[in-house]
């Protein structure tokens, strides 16, 4: 969607240019007129920076959002890892259980086995 975005303004830049060259070099229509060549090249110079500096930062929200998407990715990862050792934690914790469970109808065996 970014690059989109960026190809269509670069795309904008460079009609612009192509632009600039046509009236410059041949006159485009405006006849010979300095003047009104001097205010379309500073017109489209201007747009030409505008665009440029829209670019620039374009591009460095994409730097921003590849940044924020790795940082997802490890989150992600992190998660996945943490699910895991819960996972463990809770089949050790149903082993405890059945574990205490034995020992403590052994415990009842001895104490009946002891009482008699």
């Amino acid at each position: 969607m970014n690059n989109d975005l960026t190809g269509r303004i670069l795309l904008g830049a460079i009609l612009a240019v192509i632009i600039l060259l046509v009236v410059h070099f041949s006159g485009a229509g405006i006849g010979n007129n300095d003047e009104n060549e001097v205010a379309i090249f500073e017109r489209l110079n201007n747009q030409i920076g505008n665009l440029a500096g829209r670019i620039e930062l374009l591009n460095e929200r994409i730097g921003e959002l590849a940044k924020a998407a790795d940082q997802s990715n490890k989150l992600r990862d992190e998660i996945s890892l943490l699910k895991s050792r819960i996972t463990e934690i809770k089949e050790e914790q149903g082993k405890l259980r059945d574990n205490s469970a034995e020992i403590l109808n052994l415990v009842r065996e001895i104490k009946r086995s002891v009482g008699k």
